[in-house]
């Protein structure tokens, strides 16, 4: 029983330990600097795309702002989309 207990908790350190390797490998890597800034203006990436894979398919229509910069060690930005205005 003791044994068993012990071998669980060192897959569940195991586990967390790869983890926690490949978040940071994926975040690191592969990711160009980001020089936006707050205010500029944005396309978002449709998630889960089906079907063809164009420009038009692939980004959202709207345009977002910047609103904040989550945090300064990933590329992670909040943004909100701008309002349209009408013509008459």
């Amino acid at each position: 029983m003791v044994n068993s207990i012990e071998r669980i908790t060192y897959t569940q350190h195991l586990g967390k330990k790869h983890m926690n390797e490949k978040a940071r490998r994926i975040i690191r890597n592969d990711r160009p600097t980001s020089n936006l800034q707050v205010g500029d203006r944005v396309f978002v990436p449709n998630a889960g795309l089906i079907g063809r894979h164009k420009w038009a398919d692939r980004w959202r229509s709207e345009e977002y702002v910047i609103v904040r910069h989550r945090e300064q060690t990933i590329p992670v930005h909040e943004v909100r989309p701008v309002p349209r205005v009408e013509a008459k």
